[in-house]
């Protein structure tokens, strides 16, 4: 699979810290459907990365006000938004002071302290040049979000071609049958135990 591949997948919904997450039992539960292009980060004014773009992929420009270990504080004049750098995404950061601005691409993601932003690859991180910076000063970056643009990011690519359908519909079976299978074992299970019961 590469980068943009639209795929179906089975799993258990859970959530930890405020986020929905998808516990897969097995890799044979992830099903490429089709090719697509890699997803387009939304653009985003840092004040308002929160609920409605939960799972977003967005991208969002800043003046760094903190730097901690493993996290940058950035504000764009519309309000404060988290940047955490996983140590699994192994992210080399660039050098960068307090006062400078910086454009972040990132997975928005929530934790009991409250929404971040999750960049992916070094590339996600870059310094704005002094002359884009001067641009930025006193102007917030990004657009609002509407409903429409917060629901974007759960469409899937369009492709008319009719496996594709297939696909779904073969999918869902599959998750039909599985489920039916345990419901059937469990009743067999139980039965078997009731009848052993009564023979005592």
């Amino acid at each position: 699979m590469a980068l943009g591949d639209v795929v179906g997948i089975l799993g258990e919904l859970t959530e930890t810290g405020g986020e929905l997450r998808l516990k897969v039992a097995a890799k044979q539960d992830i099903v490429p459907l089709y090719k697509s292009q890699p997803p387009t980060p939304t653009e985003a004014e840092t004040g308002e990365i929160g609920e409605e773009l939960e799972g977003a992929l967005i991208k969002a420009s800043g003046e760094l006000t903190e730097k901690t270990g493993t996290s940058w504080i950035i504000d764009d004049g519309s309000g404060e938004t988290k940047i955490t750098f996983q140590t699994t995404a192994k992210i080399k950061k660039p050098t960068v002071k307090a006062g400078e601005w910086v454009e972040i691409i990132g997975l928005v993601g929530e934790t009991k302290s409250g929404y971040r932003v999750l960049p992916r690859y070094s590339s996600d991180v870059r310094v704005l040049a002094e002359e884009e910076a001067t641009e930025k000063t006193g102007t917030v970056l990004g657009k609002a979000t509407t409903n429409s643009d917060a629901l974007a990011r759960f469409r899937i690519p369009a492709n008319n071609e009719p496996q594709t359908i297939l696909k779904y519909l073969l999918i869902t079976s599959i998750a039909l049958i599985v489920l039916l299978a345990g419901l059937l074992i469990k009743f067999r299970i139980e039965t078997k135990k009731r009848l052993a019961e009564m023979q005592k």
